[in-house]
């Protein structure tokens, strides 16, 4: 083996150390968990749906190879169930993605809100690549009831004090200011309860902009990092590149920016070099063999693998929700 490669061996292995050093034994996932029923297309075929035809933006966005989330109701549900019979099915949601990150890695996962498998919502993942080889998503949800119902839920105090993880995603899929303040309400609650309980929120595709105000105004301002890719902070602030950084709405706290190409959180911290790489190798497991790794089966790849570049990845969905939680979770507290 090449002395190069033996130096890439040995920063994979100290990651996966000083992740396994920093992991907690469980952690909180919320609020979005759902099933995601995932599709291999082409953009032809995107570009022939009617759901995709009446959204200029979402054409766009296929053309182009960006990923977009847009919400179905009813009627286009039954629609893709009758156009794709079968489709793979896979606990999905930022959530629910992030939780199942987690349990491979032997952190306990407490959902909230917890429901059903019969309940979920459904989320269909087109996913394809274009001419160019570009590949990317677009994920059609279908989210019939509220994320959080209107009496609100609870967690046991002594549960809620004995964690120090909590991992939230969902909010670009509320369907009102309302709700997005009433997760609000909740986060605030569990931080009075537990002060010590570091709060981590996955930005996403917000469907209206008055929602996306609510969570800038509610939501950011108690987490204490936030993760997004390029389109997520080009929606926050309306810039690109440099340009957004400056432009990150008062209140926002640390960021983790991931996208395939490279990550950065900012401001950085000691040992955020070890979490992202850790959090690299941990996509790239997911990304090669298309599910989540345990500690010894990400230390076998370790060491056999020089580059954690996957030319033709088996599954691509939620690897940034993945990527997102394996940082956070290794991350010094």
């Amino acid at each position: 083996m090449p002395p190069a490669c033996y130096m890439a061996m040995d920063a994979y292995l100290c990651a996966i150390k000083y992740a396994k050093r920093s992991i907690p034994k469980s952690a909180l996932f919320a609020f979005n968990t759902c099933i995601d029923a995932v599709v291999k297309t082409t953009p032809q075929m995107l570009l022939c749906l009617p759901l995709i035809q009446k959204d200029r933006h979402v054409r766009e966005a296929v053309l182009s190879s960006l990923q977009r989330e847009i919400t179905i109701d009813k009627e286009e549900l039954s629609f893709l169930r009758k156009t794709f019979p079968r489709p793979q099915y896979r606990i999905g949601g930022q959530a629910g993605q992030a939780a199942e990150v987690a349990r491979a890695l032997g952190v306990l996962p407490i959902i909230f809100p917890e429901r059903k498998k019969k309940e979920l919502p459904i989320h269909y993942v087109f996913e394809y690549c274009n001419s160019l080889g570009m590949c990317n998503r677009i994920i059609a949800s279908y989210e019939p009831q509220p994320m959080i119902p209107q009496a609100g839920l609870h967690l046991p105090k002594r549960l809620l004090r004995s964690l120090s993880h909590a991992f939230l995603g969902g909010f670009h899929l509320m369907k009102s200011k309302e709700e997005i303040m009433q997760s609000a309400k909740i986060i605030h609650a569990w931080k009075k309860q537990n002060p010590h309980l570091r709060i981590f929120v996955e930005l996403g595709d917000f469907q209206k902009k008055e929602v996306l105000a609510a969570a800038k105004k509610y939501v950011l301002p108690p987490a204490d990092c936030e993760g997004m890719n390029e389109e997520e902070l080009f929606l926050l602030t309306g810039r690109h590149g440099i340009d957004a950084i400056k432009k990150l709405p008062k209140g926002t706290g640390k960021i983790l920016f991931h996208s395939p190409n490279f990550s950065f959180t900012l401001p950085k911290d000691e040992g955020d070099e070890q979490a992202l790489l850790f959090a690299r190798l941990v996509c790239s497991y997911r990304a090669k063999y298309g599910k989540n790794p345990s500690f010894s089966s990400l230390a076998k790849y370790a060491k056999t693998s020089p580059s954690l570049h996957i030319e033709n990845p088996k599954f691509t969905v939620g690897l940034g929700d993945a990527f997102s939680c394996a940082y956070f979770l290794a991350a010094k507290r």
